[in-house]
């Protein structure tokens, strides 16, 4: 990869070099990388520059890096929609938003002159027959139980991972992992509940913690994260799914 005629390098929304694969690798600890997270990194870039705060989405981190720079008002009304889906999408739609996920929501409609209908309808367009399918594949394969009164559900994928999440999520299921194996590598996304992280559940901490332990890449948000690495996707399903049930099963009892 030749990235020699460019100025700076840009990695957004994401926690390690680990997650963009051998690019990562490449561009960890460049002196033009620039790195804007909001969650905690889980891995070392080794960017002489970068912007990671505890936010609800990445997308506010940017517009206030805008603010501090004085150019929120030269942002186009398509950009400042851009920034505005982010939101919505890093958030869940709001489920995960709060004042200050609002606040900025405000000053971009007002300062881009932008339609929240508009934008929502956009990012529910229909999604390419890819992601169905995929998505039909996951909800073929799953698998769930009931512990302490949540149901946890699992299942396999080839890809959407992330959309296979949510779509069983939306079933009914409280927590769920979606793994894909592509040869010796393992990817999953998870996600949870709102209800579930408002008592302490976060699936953050759980696949970090599951990272450490397998020598792989976890982390993300509260009730959205993923781990990947080399193994078995089989074998980390079940592993994550038992460590869930150990922490509801503690959490009944305090």
């Amino acid at each position: 990869m030749d990235l020699s005629d460019y100025s700076a390098i840009i990695v957004m929304d994401t926690s390690s070099p680990e997650q963009l694969g051998p690019v990562g690798k490449h561009i960890a600890g460049d002196e033009r990388l620039i790195v804007i997270d909001h969650h905690a990194t889980s891995g070392d870039w080794g960017a002489p520059l970068s912007f990671i705060e505890r936010r609800t989405s990445c997308a506010e981190i940017v517009w206030s890096l805008l603010g501090e720079w004085g150019m929120q008002s030269e942002v186009s009304p398509e950009s400042a929609g851009l920034l505005l889906a982010g939101i919505i999408t890093d958030t869940g739609h709001f489920r995960f938003a709060d004042s200050g996920t609002f606040l900025a929501v405000h000053e971009i409609m007002e300062s881009g002159g932008v339609d929240l209908q508009e934008v929502l309808a956009a990012i529910s367009a229909r999604t390419d027959p890819s992601e169905i399918i995929s998505v039909l594949k996951g909800a073929q394969r799953l698998r769930f139980e009931r512990c302490c009164g949540y149901i946890v559900a699992q299942s396999n994928g080839s890809a959407f991972e992330a959309s296979v999440s949510r779509a069983i999520l939306n079933l009914g299921a409280d927590v769920v992992f979606v793994g894909s194996q592509r040869k010796g590598e393992f990817r999953i996304s998870a996600r949870a509940k709102y209800p579930l992280v408002k008592n302490g559940f976060n699936l953050a901490q759980l696949l970090s913690e599951l990272g450490s332990e397998t020598m792989s890449d976890g982390g993300g948000h509260a009730g959205a994260a993923g781990v990947s690495g080399t193994g078995d996707a089989d074998a980390m399903l079940h592993m994550a799914v038992e460590k869930t049930k150990e922490w509801l099963r503690e959490h009944k009892k305090a």
